[in-house]
This record gives structure tokens, C-alpha cells and sequence, in this order.
């Protein structure tokens, strides 16, 4: 064979070559353009001790006790933020979600009044001179920086401080679409957030779910 009549064989298997992998790599650049179907957020869980325990219990002794969380969003834009309390000792409650917007470089400062004194709505009103035991669920769709400062006060007088950082778990939720009509619940038994798992409801029966201390969304530990 001649070089003439080779080169031109090089020049038509790679022409038809390219035109076998055109449509091939056109959808695969098309598939790798497609958006996510889930939001991704933060979650912070966050133990807090607040007023005078007069009695022995598992996990405290009497003396007052304090806790002040200090959120600061470090980014350089604003972030939506959900956040619930659940009551643990000595009695067990749920409140509903308060949802707000962390500004850019701004800290929040949520201290006992914060958490006992109704910007969280639970079943029952708080006293906040009383006792109380709980969990701060913090979510955020930026990773934000949580530092807890816990003190205790003996009835002999004596002080004890702690300061720790909380660090996120990262979860995935998905969007609601017109493929997806369920909505995705976290139920969490009355009385047993232990066993929270993961349910799909018609959207027309979301908002019950909800209104009963449910979370919208994929439990995160499922």
C-alpha cells in the first residue's frame, strides 16, 4: 500500500471514529450537568443543663446549673438555619422548629432564657427558674462554628466551667420533585426519639406529620 493511500485510510478511521463517539460523549457531558437531587445541611446536636437542681439524678447533682451557645457563621453570606429543642428531665417535650437567617460574620448567642423562656414553643410553658435537661438540634446549610459553655454550681460554694466545640454530622436530604410526589418524614415516636426512622407520606398528609413533632426530611441517623 502506498503512503498516499495509507494516510488516507488513517484520516477515514479516525474520522469515523469520531463520528461513532460524538453522540456518545454528547449525552455523557449532558448526564454529568444534571443537578443534585438532595440538599445538603449541617446538623449540631448540642446537650444543655439550665436552673437550681435541688436532687441527686443520674446524670446531675444539686447546685444551679447554666449553658450558653454561641453560633457564629464565619462565611461570607448568610445561611438558613432550623433549630428544635427536646426536653429530657424531667419531663420529656418536643417543641416545634424555629427557622432564621444567620448573617454573614454575625454570632447568636442562645443561653438558657433563650432556650426556656418561649422562643422555642413546647407543649407545656417552661418555668425558667426551674430545672431542666435537654438537646439543641441545630441545622444549617453552612458549616458554622458552635462553642458550648456549661458551669455548675455547687451548694458548697465551689464552681465548675466547661467550654467545647460541637462539631457537624453532614446529611443529604432530598428535594421534593414532580417524580418524587411522597415527601420524605423523620418520625420520631412520642416519648422515644431513639427510635426516629425514616417514613414517605402523600404531601396532603405532611403538614399532621409535622404538626406532631415529625421532621421534614430523611432522618439523618437512619
Amino acid at each position: 500500500m502506498s503512503k498516499r493511500n495509507l494516510a488516507g485510510l488513517i484520516v477515514l478511521v479516525v474520522t469515523v471514529s469520531l463520528v461513532i463517539a460524538g453522540p456518545a460523549f454528547a449525552k455523557k457531558k449532558k448526564k454529568s450537568s444534571k443537578k443534585s437531587k438532595y440538599d445538603t445541611w449541617y446538623t449540631y446536636t448540642i446537650p444543655f443543663t439550665c436552673g437550681v437542681n435541688e436532687f441527686v439524678g443520674e446524670s446531675t447533682v444539686p447546685g444551679e446549673y447554666a449553658t450558653a451557645i454561641t453560633v457564629t457563621n464565619a462565611s461570607l453570606s448568610g445561611t438558613q438555619s432550623r433549630a428544635r429543642i427536646q426536653l429530657t428531665d424531667p419531663t420529656d417535650g418536643r417543641s416545634d422548629r424555629v427557622r432564621r437567617n444567620v448573617p454573614a460574620g454575625a454570632s447568636i448567642l442562645v443561653d438558657c432564657e433563650t432556650l426556656l423562656g418561649g422562643a422555642f414553643i413546647l407543649p407545656v410553658p417552661l418555668d425558667v427558674n426551674s430545672f431542666y435537661q435537654g438537646v439543641l438540634t441545630l441545622d444549617s446549610r453552612a458549616v458554622l462554628n458552635v462553642v458550648v459553655q456549661s458551669s455548675a454550681a455547687g451548694p458548697d460554694g465551689g464552681i465548675a466551667l466547661q467550654s467545647r466545640q460541637v462539631e457537624p454530622l453532614q446529611i443529604k436530604q432530598r428535594r421534593e420533585d414532580d417524580k418524587h410526589p411522597k415527601v420524605a418524614i423523620c418520625h420520631v415516636p412520642p416519648g422515644n426519639p431513639g427510635k426516629r426512622h425514616t417514613i414517605y407520606v402523600d404531601k396532603s398528609a405532611a403538614e399532621a406529620h409535622l404538626r406532631h413533632g415529625d421532621d421534614k426530611g430523611e432522618c439523618y441517623d437512619d
